[in-house]
């Protein structure tokens, strides 16, 4: 997801349960072949009319994002909706498995940084009438393609916005304030359980680059994923391994019962939901200034891509999840 807008990884394992450390399970995978870690024990307007509603936050001011010309993901770029709906894939069977115990009595949501807006049409889905749910991100083009009308669609920066204070029985993010500088994180994190209502529920999902970043993989695919990190790290506030931060950050700010899962798997070249074509189109998105910066040349380059595209055990980035109340 985009910015206006993990821990210890496990793979896909076959056992139904299996204990790790830090009191949580792994599941059996999904049927996407996804391994699920669970918790075992606790942790410290406009409606929508047969169309889409949509307003900016802040008195209809136009979203701010701190890092526009740093941002490599915009929407104008033609394959940003395949990157964004690759990573959808990838991510919403763990994201779902969290998400349905916590929506299960929720009758407003917010799902912040909306990206292509799967996530906030599930929910507009499952939430019952007259429930509803407030989609925002910075970049509204994706979320304007659906249709829902307990949906709503705003433009908001969530970093320089404040949200409508004590509004919402469930608020979700996910890959998204690790995008944003400490200070900009900060005021996103108070923004959102802000707009809690008393005894809300709060779910963020932020990545850790790490096991990607450690994977096994021969030369020069590990030079092109290692260098494209580094550029992207060198020319924006991203924070790549945030996702073992995440946890202190949310307790530090008022959230409380937490709860903590985190889930990784393989990624698996020819199948878009374990992430592989989310990677590489954001390798080829970044080339050209990869090549400019001397980080890599292009015939490095073509032979990183035809390693990526055979099977080579890349892991994907570990998602660490935390959840609880305002």
């Amino acid at each position: 997801m985009r910015p206006q807008r993990p821990g210890q990884p496990c793979v896909e394992v076959p056992h139904q349960h299996v204990p790790l450390h830090g009191g949580m399970l792994v599941t059996a995978p999904d049927a996407l072949g996804h391994a699920l870690v669970v918790p075992c024990a606790t942790g410290t307007r406009h409606p929508r009319n047969g169309h889409h509603g949509r307003r900016d936050c802040a008195g209809d001011t136009p979203g701010r994002l701190e890092m526009s010309s740093t941002y490599f993901f915009q929407e104008a770029w033609p394959e940003e909706l395949a990157r964004l709906t690759s990573l959808e894939a990838a991510l919403d069977p763990g994201t779902k498995a969290l998400l349905e115990p916590l929506s299960r009595n929720a009758k407003t949501c917010l799902e912040a940084g909306a990206g292509a807006g799967s996530i906030a049409g599930w929910l507009g889905e499952h939430i019952p009438p007259p429930g509803r749910v407030l989609a925002c991100d910075i970049q509204t083009k994706f979320l304007e393609r659906m249709s829902n009308a307990q949906l709503e669609i705003r433009r908001h920066d969530i970093a320089a916005d404040a949200l409508p204070a004590d509004s919402f029985d469930l608020v979700h993010v996910r890959w998204t304030l690790f995008w944003l500088a400490p200070a900009s994180r900060a005021a996103a994190v108070a923004h959102l359980l802000s707009s809690l209502r008393p005894e809300g529920r709060l779910l963020v999902e932020e990545p850790d680059f790490a096991p990607l970043l450690h994977s096994p993989m021969p030369a020069p695919l590990d030079q092109v994923i290692t260098e494209h990190a580094r550029l992207i790290s060198e020319r924006s506030p991203v924070d790549v391994t945030y996702g073992r931060r995440v946890y202190a950050d949310l307790t530090a700010a008022g959230l409380r019962d937490t709860r903590t899962a985190a889930r990784t798997h393989v990624i698996e070249p020819g199948r878009t939901e374990t992430g592989g074509a989310w990677l590489r189109l954001a390798l080829n998105r970044i080339r050209p200034d990869m090549v400019r910066a001397g980080m890599v040349t292009e015939a490095a380059f073509d032979v990183a891509l035809r390693q990526f595209d055979e099977p080579n055990g890349l892991v994907f980035p570990l998602t660490m999840a935390v959840w609880g109340q305002k």
